[in-house]
């Protein structure tokens, strides 16, 4: 799975909506779509973005990694 793939899985599971992810991370829709559907890469800020809107690595986001959430304060 690439990194596009991974982003609208994720998103996916956990039941969000490409409009509420468009209103977090203030892409638009027509970005949202070609990053989803792999006709625009993901950018570095935006892949950033969409770890922390996540709560994920970045590194599982690029599949690099099969760590997922972030363990802030253990």
């Amino acid at each position: 799975m690439d990194v596009n793939q991974r982003i609208k899985y994720i998103r996916e599971n956990m039941n969000s909506s490409q409009k509420e992810l468009l209103e977090k991370t203030n892409i638009n829709t027509s970005v949202m779509n070609r990053i989803e559907s792999g006709e625009r890469p993901t950018r570095d800020d935006g892949l950033i973005i969409f770890a922390k809107i996540f709560g994920l690595y970045t590194d599982y986001i690029l599949g690099l990694s099969d760590t997922e959430k972030l363990n802030i304060g253990n």
